[in-house]
């Protein structure tokens, strides 16, 4: 990020407001969530899930996730209606992170829950689940798309797999 140290990335403030975040100013965030993540005992192969809209806390977390090598599970709005505790069993989650002001999902924080918007109680703390039974490949992420099926299914992304596609896909624009 240094050679970028005078490019950024533009976000929504608090206020709704259109603002530019120098790279080196993500980076330090970035770094502040791992920090936030290690308290609560979050360690490379854990399943972690994002039940959020896409905000900038929520980019932040998940190249946390990347960064620590945990497996993310970004849920779509259509998972809004579920329970924490369902998620959380249904997916194998050590953590679940959700948005405080996000206002459409009936989840809320609890056990092995925690706020990526807002302040956490103290003894917030993974789920303590094996990952052992898990590949030992590092998977990334597990996305959720209906595709042409309009029936949800969890896909997922591996590094072989966007090693593959990203030199097909540079090639198609001018960058």
């Amino acid at each position: 990020l240094d050679s970028f140290s005078g490019q950024g990335i533009s976000i929504y403030d608090a206020e709704g407001q259109l603002a530019r975040k120098p790279y080196p100013a993500v980076r330090a965030d970035i770094e502040e969530v791992i920090k936030r993540m290690r308290a609560w005992g979050v360690e490379a192969g854990m399943r972690i899930g994002i039940l959020s809209t896409n905000w900038y806390e929520f980019i932040l977390f998940d190249i946390a996730l990347l960064e620590l090598r945990c497996t993310s599970l970004a849920f779509p709005e259509e998972f809004g209606n579920k329970t924490s505790q369902q998620l959380i069993d249904d997916y194998g989650l050590n953590l679940l992170l959700l948005a405080k002001k996000d206002a459409w999902p009936a989840t809320a924080a609890g056990q092995w829950t925690a706020y990526i918007d807002a302040e956490n109680p103290a003894e917030t703390r993974v789920r303590p689940v094996s990952t052992e039974a898990w590949d030992e490949e590092f998977i990334p992420t597990i996305a959720f798309s209906s595709g042409s099926s309009g029936k949800i299914k969890g896909m997922t992304i591996n590094p072989h797999g966007v090693e593959d596609w990203i030199p097909k896909f540079y090639h198609l624009f001018e960058v």
